[in-house]
């Protein structure tokens, strides 16, 4: 199994998937994790980004509406934003 390069673990847990060759499953079991509490562990992820969603489109439309009404360009905002977001190195 391999870990992607922006997951943050431990040391035990590289030299376990890396020494041992462990699986999901296996470390789960060793570390006495249910496959249940995993399950709604993903759940209870998956209703989270629902959410997230949710409130991403709320905005992406009230963002059109602003637009419009207004007629402030968003992609000017934008470009001006991330000048500012590159120079706090928030961007790369």
């Amino acid at each position: 199994m391999t870990i992607k390069p922006s997951a943050e673990v431990g040391e035990a847990v590289r030299h376990l998937l890396a020494e041992k060759d462990m699986t999901n499953e296996q470390m789960a079991d060793d570390l006495n994790i249910s496959k249940q509490l995993v399950r709604e562990e993903k759940e209870s992820i998956a209703q989270m980004m629902d959410k997230l969603l949710e409130a991403r489109m709320f905005i992406d439309n009230f963002m059109m509406a602003i637009e419009r009404d207004y007629g402030i360009p968003m992609k000017k905002r934008m470009r001006r934003l991330v000048l500012q977001w590159k120079a706090n190195r928030w961007l790369a």
